[in-house]
């Protein structure tokens, strides 16, 4: 990946946390999360199910820094190609 690619990508990683992060603490919550899969659910998952994907996604700490929200979308991209 090109340093201008890298840096595009970076950015969209920033702006997309920003539309998750809507306290503007700097950290995803579960309930933050929650409200964006329930926004982008294509998948018509039950409320129980999407409570289980954020647990897993948000983890022990409840809550996601800008690193591990941008190593999953890293992840995320990888594993669709």
């Amino acid at each position: 990946m090109s340093q201008s690619s890298y840096d595009i990508y970076c950015h969209c990683n920033a702006v997309a946390f920003e539309v998750f992060d809507t306290n503007r603490d700097g950290f995803i919550d579960k309930n933050e999360l929650m409200n964006v899969l329930k926004h982008t659910n294509k998948r018509n998952m039950t409320v129980d199910q999407l409570d289980q994907v954020a647990a897993i996604l948000i983890g022990q700490k409840h809550k996601m820094d800008f690193a591990k929200f941008r190593d999953l979308m890293l992840e995320s991209s990888s594993s669709s190609k």
